[in-house]
This record gives structure tokens, C-alpha cells and sequence, in this order.
């Protein structure tokens, strides 16, 4: 009879705690902020919804994003940081153009020939090959994950 009322109720579950509770709301914290810095604003998603960043997102993911973002594109922030430049921005905005400087140039309000100077500039910190195939891959996503993640040099120290 135990076993008949076993079924009638269901199995027993243990309730989550109240970790588990902080832990779901950190996660949709994160996946917000994500959604967010993706200018995917009134969408919804879990973290398994948001690709290689839902993968970041975990505990486990963000100190080894850390050592990606800063071995990566450390040397623009940084630059930023010191000088107050808009290296990080012209990068991440020249990759929103798909590459075309045209674009890139009237979505930073800025003349072409200076954004010439912002790309030699970003060529020189980061090597000629940022714009090209994997590099301007791990590069964008470096530049995408710093952006979701909101880590600056300051948290590196």
C-alpha cells in the first residue's frame, strides 16, 4: 500500500534552498545583462539560450573568460583606460558594421579618415591580423564578452 501512495503523491523532492534561489536569480541577473549588452532588450532567454555566453556565464566560465579577454584585447582596454580613448567602442562598433568603415565611421560620429587613425591605432596594439578570420573572431568575441561581462582592467589586478 506504501507503494500505491508513493505513486498517487509523486516522488519526494527536496524544495531548493535558499542558495539554489540565489543562484536562479544571479543567473537571470547575468542572462539580463547579457540580453542587454546584445541590444537584444524585451527578448527572453535562459543561459542555454544564449550560446557561447550562457556558457560563460557560469562560475566556472568566468575566470578562464577573464584570462581570454585580457590575453586577447587587454592592451585596448588598458589603452582606453590611460588615455581615455575609444578603441574598445570603434572596435565593437566595426564589427556591429559588419567591417565597413563607411558605416562604422557614421555610427561613431566620427570622419573616416579619423576612424583610419582609430584602426591603425587598435592594428598597432593588437596585431595587423585583428581584422582577419580567426583572429577578428576571438577579437570580437573578446570584445563582446568584456562588454557582457562589464570587466575592465581594474578587475584583472
Amino acid at each position: 500500500m506504501q507503494g500505491d501512495d508513493q505513486l498517487a503523491r509523486g516522488p519526494r523532492r527536496t524544495p531548493p534552498g535558499a542558495a539554489a534561489v540565489a543562484e536562479a536569480h544571479r543567473d537571470a541577473a547575468r542572462c539580463l545583462d547579457v540580453l542587454v549588452a546584445l541590444d537584444r532588450v524585451g527578448e527572453g532567454a535562459c543561459r542555454d539560450d544564449l550560446g557561447i555566453h550562457g556558457i560563460l556565464l557560469g562560475p566556472a566560465g568566468r575566470e578562464e573568460l577573464d584570462r581570454f579577454v585580457r590575453r586577447t584585447i587587454g592592451a585596448l582596454v588598458e589603452h582606453d583606460e590611460t588615455r581615455g580613448s575609444e578603441l574598445v567602442r570603434t572596435a565593437l562598433t566595426y564589427f556591429a558594421c559588419d567591417g565597413n568603415l563607411s558605416r562604422t565611421a557614421t555610427a561613431l560620429y566620427v570622419h573616416v579618415n579619423t576612424l583610419y587613425q582609430r584602426i591603425d591605432r587598435i592594428s598597432a596594439l593588437l596585431g595587423p591580423l585583428w581584422r582577419h578570420g580567426d583572429h577578428a573572431l576571438q577579437v570580437h568575441l573578446a570584445l563582446t564578452m568584456w562588454r557582457t561581462a562589464g570587466h575592465g582592467p581594474s578587475a584583472w589586478s
